[in-house]
């Protein structure tokens, strides 16, 4: 999955940082309850993986601070921003980094092949950006 330039991102993550891939973000300016959203595009393989697995997994860096909530989107930015068209993750792994798994049903299923895209929220509540890694399940 690779983060790209969407309408609406307004603020670039990691860019020029050589461990990190650039992330496209939108960040709401003036609000911290509102997520950052990002985008990803899937490839063909990694929606065939998906097509197998039927979930996402969400890893976060948390550097002992506290944990950031993240949300799967499948509907855009005004959807994720409104906290619409979400799937809550159960958190399977309470180490730092912590990880959530998304089981996704047929119709979220269904909507990240028509669009090859899966939108992240994550909840900092005004505090530091805290790195993710999203993968197709295994």
């Amino acid at each position: 999955m690779k983060s790209f330039k969407f309408a609406g991102h307004n603020c670039v993550l990691a860019e020029d940082q050589e461990d990190y891939e650039s992330l496209y973000i939108f960040k709401h300016r003036n609000n911290i309850s509102v997520p950052y959203s990002m985008c990803f595009e899937l490839t063909d393989n990694e929606l065939a993986q998906l097509y197998e697995t039927s979930g996402i997994t969400v890893t976060q860096l948390t550097f002992n601070e506290d944990l950031q909530p993240v949300t799967i989107g499948l509907m855009g930015l005004e959807a994720c921003a409104s906290a619409g068209g979400v799937a809550f993750g159960e958190r399977i792994d309470r180490t730092n980094p912590v990880t959530w798994i998304f089981n996704l049903d047929k119709k979220q299923l269904k909507e990240i092949f028509r669009t090859k895209k899966l939108w992240v929220n994550q909840y900092t509540a005004g505090k530091v950006f805290l790195p993710i890694s999203v993968n197709i399940k295994n």
